[in-house]
């Protein structure tokens, strides 16, 4: 993985619609903050992987169906952003914030999202195939059809969290707080 990460691109050399992905983020994080000259990221269907986007303020940001395979997002701020049928395969994410997000569909096999924050995502249909997860907050969340197929749960909170319809052939969550989760039968 180390070879992968240190061949990270720079958001100022990357385009979307013509437009520097660097200057959609400044005006996304003036967005986000509320303050004048802000305007929502739409980066809906962009190639972002192998995208540096370490600590990023990405809250309400439009990524449905963006490439971020590989991308680093180490500590972004994701909350309520769309990442609807993205790829995020083989992606960093460590401690990073993904509240309410809504991520139905997407692909985060093989990602690393160690130390996440992912109260009350919408995950219906994603894929979490060989992810990490170990010490995840998950309560709430949406999983049903989730595939968690391979994947470490260690130490995740999945307290309220209905894991019926879930895959978890080959999962560890023998660490994981199950507290009012609804189990797989």
């Amino acid at each position: 993985m180390a070879a992968w990460f240190s061949k990270l691109r720079n958001p100022k050399s990357v385009k979307h619609k013509g437009q520097r992905v660097s200057e959609i983020l400044a005006a996304h994080e003036l967005f986000a903050r509320q303050a004048p000259g802000g305007l929502r990221a739409d980066l809906a269907g962009a190639d972002l992987a192998r995208l540096d986007l370490r600590g990023r303020v990405l809250r309400y940001a439009n990524l449905q169906n963006a490439k971020l395979d590989g991308a680093d997002l180490s500590e972004a701020k994701l909350a309520w952003s769309d990442l609807s049928g993205a790829s995020l395969r083989g992606a960093r994410m460590l401690r990073s914030e993904l509240t309410e997000a809504g991520a139905e569909g997407a692909d985060f096999s093989q990602a690393d999202l160690s130390g996440s924050e992912i109260f009350r995502a919408r995950l219906a249909g994603a894929k979490f195939h060989h992810a990490k997860l170990r010490g995840s907050n998950l309560r709430g969340s949406v999983v049903t059809a989730t595939d968690f197929s391979a994947c470490d749960l260690n130490l995740c909170l999945l307290a309220e969290t209905n894991l019926n319809e879930a895959i978890l052939e080959g999962a560890d969550i023998s660490t994981s707080v199950l507290r009012d989760a609804l189990q797989p039968k």
